[in-house]
């Protein structure tokens, strides 16, 4: 029998999920965080001209191995990754940096 997360510990796994995100960013130096990291919501860059930011989000949209949203915050276009699956995992936070990183890498070899 599968117990249910209440709201609540859904919330508090999703702010402990988006800070480690966050944390795998903050170690690959191609990557800027814009903001602070808010809930379950991490918005961040890459780091150079806005275009290389836009690409970024394309191709991973355009793949359909994730979602992402942008923004622009001061003039800078930033990626919106929010953590919004009731069953997210560590795991998955690991594997979404994975793909952005692969993507980040054929975008910065292509420009």
């Amino acid at each position: 029998m599968k117990v249910k997360r209440s709201e609540s510990v859904i919330m508090i796994v999703h702010c402990r999920l988006a800070k480690l995100f966050a944390e795998l960013l903050h170690k690959d130096v191609r990557f800027g965080i814009v903001g602070k990291v808010v809930f379950g919501l991490v918005c961040f860059r890459l780091k150079g001209k806005n275009e290389l930011s836009e690409k970024l989000l394309l191709s991973l949209n355009h793949s359909g191995e994730m979602h992402v949203v942008p923004a622009m915050v001061n003039d800078l276009y930033t990626i919106r990754f929010a953590v919004c699956a009731k069953d997210a995992t560590e795991n998955d936070m690991h594997t979404a940096f994975h793909i952005i990183q692969a993507h980040a890498n054929t975008i910065l070899k292509n420009d």
